[in-house]
């Protein structure tokens, strides 16, 4: 039952689309389903055990820490995303931590699963590598808007970004982690 939904939701991703439901059906049951309560870290930076992850409900939040434990938060995740594409194809610790922000709901698609989809249809390396790049870009925007706008400017983007139309679209109020 779970299983299904998880296989109804990967024909959606778009770097999965064209699969054959033979294929499909291999890596939804090669998920392992897990629920981790708030605050609860998904994966550490410098992990070197990486899964794509797929999260069916909750809320995430992907970040940095400095030595001196200050956070950068990198990405806030909502439900329906897929991600970790870049730690489970690089073969190298997890360049983030991922903390739940509240109760979450996750698939975990093992590594070598994810491969060996790669490897049966190269299609698929193509659309993840498009979806790496357009993360690529958001990151490189989030650095020059770090570095070289005013925090007045910023929020500003951030105001305007978060427009729907003539109305501003609330996220979910979570609490700090």
């Amino acid at each position: 039952m779970q299983n299904d939904i998880l296989l109804r939701r990967l024909q959606d991703f778009e770097f999965l689309r064209g699969l054959d439901h033979e294929t499909m059906t291999a890596l939804a049951n090669s998920a392992m389903w897990k629920v981790f309560p708030p605050h609860a870290v998904v994966f550490w930076e410098g992990d070197t055990e990486s899964n794509l992850y797929y999260l069916q409900y909750g809320s995430l939040k992907a970040l940095r820490t400095a030595p001196d434990g200050r956070e950068q938060v990198l990405r806030f995740l909502d439900a329906g995303e897929i991600f970790n594409e870049i730690g489970v194809l690089a073969k190298r610790p997890n360049p983030v931590t991922a903390v739940a922000l509240e109760e979450s709901g996750i698939w975990l698609i093992p590594r070598h699963a994810l491969e060996e989809v790669v490897m049966k249809y190269p299609q698929t390396a193509l659309q993840i590598i498009g979806n790496m790049a357009d993360k690529i870009i958001s990151l490189v925007t989030l650095a020059a808007d770090l570095s070289l706008k005013t925090v007045e400017a910023r929020f500003a983007k951030l105001l305007l970004d978060s427009t729907e139309g003539d109305v501003i679209e609330r996220r979910r109020w979570t609490n700090q982690t």
